[in-house]
């Protein structure tokens, strides 16, 4: 989806919280916003939020020399998601009928941990926000229909989204072990997952591909030819997170998608119809063969 009018709250209050960052002295900050501007400019109604996002975030490590502003907080987020896998783990394996239900709710529930939508995100509420998701309702036909899907096809690729939600989606990775890759970002953005976190999140033991760029989605402008070739190859593709979704819908018509994630901001909540933290299963290209 295309960056909308009302993206602007976020983007713009993100902005000028990296030009503060950036350096104390205003010239610096001036000097940021304005190169900013620049590329708001240039893709604004052609392009797509986590396309912006790639560009002023690419200006942001050049200007102030930092490859990875988020290596903390993502340590932090995957440790807070390896302390819940055992606990979470056992109780979709007692869940009985309702086992993939839940896999499908805690792996989607990590996605709150997310500094690209909310900078001021406190980590401490990240757990209550994590097991809140057991409660909340869902769209079971889409949910039956993702489940019959991963039964059928013989190959899958799962793109992950941020660190400490990727620990989390294990719960789900496991039941299409043998025939998934799983897609990480191909540089440092915010605290999205790439293949430096893999061993940390116990993930190192599936097949990954990266996307080859440093955008918090999956475009298909930006993403190197290998990613999106196995985009359009496989049998089905999950994508997780919002980011994800905002890069790829109304883009990718290649293959069935199911994206996973919680609606988080109103211009999503507006353009599904949704209310805020919602769950949501949303199937595309679903007759495609």
């Amino acid at each position: 989806m295309l960056i909308q009018f009302d993206c602007c709250d976020c983007i713009m209050k993100q902005t000028l919280q990296m030009a503060r960052d950036l350096s104390p002295l205003p010239e610096k900050r001036w000097e940021f916003f304005g190169e900013f501007l620049k590329i708001f400019q240039k893709l604004h109604g052609i392009a797509s939020p986590p396309e912006l996002a790639a560009e002023y975030f690419e200006l942001y490590k050049k200007m102030s020399g930092i490859e990875d502003g988020f290596e903390v907080i993502k340590r932090r987020s995957t440790e807070l998601g390896r302390a819940l896998y055992d606990e979470l783990e056992t109780l979709c394996l007692a869940s009985g009928n309702d086992a993939f239900i839940n896999r499908v709710k805690l792996a989607v529930s990590g996605n709150m941990i997310d500094y690209g939508v909310n900078p001021d995100f406190d980590l401490a509420c990240a757990e209550k926000h994590i097991r809140e998701v057991l409660e909340l309702p869902c769209d079971t036909a889409a949910l039956d229909d993702l489940k019959c899907r991963i039964g059928k096809a013989e190959s899958i690729l799962y793109i992950l989204d941020n660190c400490g939600e990727a620990v989390l989606d294990r719960l789900l990775l496991e039941t299409m072990k043998d025939k998934v890759t799983i897609g990480v970002r191909g540089k440092p953005i915010l605290n999205d997952m790439t293949r430096k976190e893999l061993a940390a999140s116990a993930l190192d033991d599936f097949p990954v591909i990266d996307t080859g760029c440093n955008a918090p989605g999956a475009p298909l402008r930006l993403i190197s030819p290998e990613f999106r070739h196995k985009m359009e190859s496989v049998d089905l593709v999950i994508a997780k997170g919002q980011g994800n979704f905002e890069s790829l819908e109304g883009f990718f018509t290649a293959r069935p998608v199911y994206f996973l994630f919680r609606a988080k901001c109103p211009v999503i909540q507006e353009y599904l119809g949704v209310s805020f933290g919602s769950l949501q299963i949303q199937g595309r290209n679903l007759t495609v063969k």
